[in-house]
């Protein structure tokens, strides 16, 4: 408990002026990392030896003066996600089980680039 009051005074407030004050966890740290880490795992174990699905689609060389090299295109990636994964996408998952592969889209197309 006296852990709160030091925290509290650390940040410049004196405990003579405080009526209520109380400490409490939102979520722990296993709650926020288990279903990415269950993502995670799932999706190399889907993907075993192999790498995933990926194609070209351009490659400029002498881009500019930074850039020896530009290639572009689209990889596929494992879906958890409701929708097609944009924005306001979320797990494909129930209350009590970890996200799960969609059986309608196991893979979405994702644009790649990288330099060299």
């Amino acid at each position: 408990m006296e852990r709160i009051f030091t925290d509290l005074a650390a940040a410049g407030i004196v405990r003579d002026d405080l009526q209520l004050a109380w400490d409490f966890t939102v979520a722990s740290e296993h709650n926020l990392s288990e279903r990415l880490l269950h993502i995670r795992d799932d999706a190399f174990a889907t993907l075993g030896d192999a790498v995933p699905v990926f194609t070209v689609t351009s490659v400029e060389n002498n881009a500019d003066e930074y850039i020896y090299r530009r290639i572009r295109g689209t990889y596929e990636v494992p879906l958890y996600l409701t929708g097609t994964g944009a924005a306001g996408s979320t797990f494909h998952a129930t209350v009590r089980s970890p996200p799960s592969l969609r059986a309608s889209c196991r893979a979405a197309r994702r644009p790649m680039a990288t330099t060299r």
